[in-house]
């Protein structure tokens, strides 16, 4: 098979992929974003959140890309960006009426934006909970995150693996 014909292919997959998605949207539905880097390039996932006639939830996945701008991370250039990829859905950001996003404040400015209200992410804002908790212990835990990386070392994780199996785990 040739390289033309696979991408006629998938061109024509990813036509009638989006054409199903598009005709599963409902009138007023959700989006759940989230972003992250891959070397130095950030992307932004967006998803659709809403409950199908029987009550299940679907998140059909919408995009997949990096902003059109990656020299400003703005709520601004979001909000641009999630009203094009909605564009190709045959819907608009009038149809959104929540969003689903980590804590950073570019998404709280995001929902401002937008008009409608964000329901942030628990396990980020426990994370943002512990960080505050440990604060005081700050010194403590970088001498242990200096000491874990320098026992992630070719030697040093040698010989560590002679005393014990446990292995060093730096913070995350």
């Amino acid at each position: 098979i040739s390289v033309d014909t696979l991408m006629k292919y998938i061109k024509l997959t990813t036509e009638r992929v989006e054409r199903k998605v598009a005709d599963g949207l409902p009138n007023q539905f959700g989006i759940i974003i989230d972003g992250w880097k891959e070397g130095t390039t950030h992307y932004i996932a967006v998803f659709a959140s809403y409950l199908d006639n029987r009550g299940r939830g679907n998140y059909p996945l919408l995009a997949i890309a990096p902003p059109f701008d990656e020299t400003a991370y703005t709520a601004e250039n979001h909000k641009a960006f999630i009203g094009d990829v909605l564009e190709l859905y045959g819907k608009s950001l009038k149809n959104l009426i929540y969003l689903v996003a980590d804590n950073a404040a570019v998404n709280t400015h995001l929902a401002d934006l937008l008009g409608i209200p964000m329901i942030g992410c628990a396990s980020h804002r426990f994370n943002l909970a512990c960080k505050k908790y440990l604060e005081s212990s700050e010194v403590v835990l970088q001498k242990i995150q200096s000491l874990m990386t320098t026992l992630r070392q070719v030697k040093q994780a040698g010989k560590l693996r002679t005393k014990t199996d446990l292995e060093p785990i730096i913070r995350n």
